[in-house]
């Protein structure tokens, strides 16, 4: 039953108290509180907790402190929350997208670093490719005499069917040339479904 509840795309709960719920079953069956103890009792549900849609905050004062995950772990999932780099473990879930319906809005926050936003060489730059809610997205930086346009591209689905998605982005432009950063907000409805 408790497999089938971590699995699920949605769900009237928090992602925390998911991972709670599951820890707190894991002490249960091991009889113990100790870290490795009960990582052995809930190793096949790890996968399938969403830790990067937790935040930063939230990860480190709940989850490091169980010991559950390993130091590989939680250095993964923490250079996720400043990469934006989803972690690629065999035990962890690399699903960035928080539980929810349809008719959420997902925020996100896409992390792109420019060497220099001023002498932009090329007319554009694109960003990696990110997953999440099954589907792969990338930005665009182009450039535009001394301007800077931002797009947000979803390129393919990772499912068949008729989908909506209600995004609330930011951008965020990494300069690493001790110029500012750039940041860009915007809100926008992607769907496979012609109108």
């Amino acid at each position: 039953v408790l497999q089938y509840i971590v699995k699920a795309e949605h769900l009237g709960t928090s992602e925390i108290e998911v991972w709670n719920a599951v820890v707190k079953w894991g002490k249960h069956a091991a009889n113990s509180n100790n870290g490795e103890d009960v990582r052995n009792h809930i190793l096949s549900l790890l996968k399938f907790i969403r830790f990067c849609t937790l935040g930063s905050e939230t990860f480190c004062k709940n989850v490091v402190p169980t010991g559950i995950l390993t130091c590989e772990e939680v250095n993964e999932v923490c250079t996720y929350f400043g990469t934006g780099v989803a972690p690629m473990l065999e035990y962890i879930c690399n699903n960035t997208n928080p539980r929810g319906n349809s008719g959420t809005v997902t925020k996100k926050t896409f992390f792109h670093i420019v060497k220099d936003m001023n002498n932009l060489k090329r007319k554009y730059d694109i960003s990696q490719t990110y997953i999440f809610h099954n589907f792969y997205w990338y930005t665009k930086i182009r450039k535009y005499g001394d301007d800077l346009a931002v797009y947000l591209f979803c390129r393919e689905s990772l499912i068949n069917t008729p989908w909506e998605i209600k995004v609330d982005c930011t951008f965020s432009l990494i300069n690493q040339e001790n110029k500012p950063n750039m940041i860009v907000s915007c809100k926008r409805k992607f769907s496979n479904v012609d109108v």
